[in-house]
């Protein structure tokens, strides 16, 4: 029951980046739905990964080799659920990208080793039309530290762990913006300065698995402390208080983690039809398609068209034409009409028959 409606968060926090990036900047609502929408996800990561993990460790007991095993078949798992598309989509971008605008041919090591994230603080730029994969790189390399300490730790340690890296995500945050100085990426696209994210995310799973008859409690001071962080949050937007970069991954964290608490315990009413609704649910099963090919979709269908229009056929370039003069609303549609089938299409034709394998590593 939880994990769809957790599911459908993670189509939310989809579609909240999606917006952002196919919005024009007068369509932004003052508000940043980009960086919400990624750190919606680094939360509900940080929650689920770390629970899987917990319950994992508790499954293989105290045997140092058990544990090994365990992270073997995460890891294992993971690269069947991420590996298969985003390295189709490398290629595919390869083959289409005469122009070299993405990068990747010159940078290819970075992308295919999930450092995006290096390369643009590294340059100081995004390279469109794999702006977003920055994300991506960070959720790997937190795939690749975080089992170390969820599994080796000892438990009295744990909850202080969390703790410690709350604060290494808020103290990296402001370290690094005083050694490096920024221009177009900030500091936030590099892993230790999403570890509060993660990390808030990764407690409340602790709370689940070891104190879960408290769960109640627990998660109503969740929501004062999340209803506290989104009243700052929007108050620091209205007046554009911009000392709030430093913590605003935090503040959006704690609102994002009471959003998480409600879904797991699952919600009633409106919310709940909301979040168990068909559509949503569909899409969530869909949703990592989704954000990997929402900004590469747009791009090759205007590469297509651009060769429609040079081949002088015209009806070819009456639909170029007419693709490049839509208003905002019908251009939308039309994107999203196609990632979405594109999106469909990865899940059955890709993505479903690689996750099969998933079993063998359990």
């Amino acid at each position: 029951m939880y994990y769809q409606q957790l599911n459908s968060l993670r189509t939310i926090a989809v579609f909240m980046v999606i917006i952002f990036h196919w919005s024009p900047n007068s369509h932004h609502f003052l508000l940043p739905l980009g960086s919400w929408g990624v750190e919606l996800f680094f939360v509900l990561s940080g929650f689920l990964i770390t629970k899987i993990l917990l319950d994992d460790r508790i499954s293989a007991g105290v045997n140092s080799q058990n544990k090994i095993a365990v992270i073997k078949n995460f890891l294992l798992r993971r690269c069947l659920r991420i590996f298969p598309i985003y390295y189709l989509s490398l290629i595919v971008i390869l083959l289409f990208d005469r122009t070299n605008i993405s990068g990747l041919r010159d940078h290819w090591l970075y992308f295919a080793g999930y450092a995006s994230n290096i390369f643009y603080f590294k340059t100081q730029h995004f390279n469109y039309p794999m702006a977003h994969f920055w994300s991506l790189a960070v959720e790997e390399q937190f795939y690749l530290i975080w089992p170390w300490f969820i599994l080796f730790l000892p438990w009295k340690y744990i909850k202080a762990f969390f703790w410690i890296s709350i604060v290494v995500g808020i103290g990296s945050r402001i370290l690094l913006a005083q050694l490096f100085t920024t221009t177009d990426v900030s500091v936030d696209v590099l892993t230790p300065t999403c570890f509060d994210g993660f990390s808030i995310g990764g407690l409340f799973s602790w709370y689940v698995i070891k104190q879960r008859q408290d769960l109640e409690s627990i998660i109503r001071k969740i929501n004062i402390a999340g209803s506290v962080a989104f009243i700052i949050m929007m108050a620091f937007l209205i007046v554009n208080f911009n000392q709030l970069s430093v913590f605003h991954r935090t503040l959006s964290s704690l609102f994002f983690l009471a959003l998480i608490a409600n879904a797991y315990k699952g919600f009633k009413g409106v919310a709940g039809k909301v979040a168990d609704n068909k559509v949503l649910l569909y899409l969530g099963k869909i949703s990592y398609g989704l954000y990997i090919y929402h900004l590469i979709t747009p791009w090759l269908t205007i590469v297509f068209l651009n060769v429609i229009s040079k081949s002088k056929n015209a009806i070819g370039t009456f639909f170029a034409n007419g693709y490049y003069n839509m208003n905002f609303i019908s251009k939308f549609t039309i994107d999203l009409a196609i990632l979405l089938l594109v999106s469909t299409l990865s899940w059955y034709l890709v993505e479903k028959p690689v996750n099969k394998y998933k079993q063998w590593f359990r």
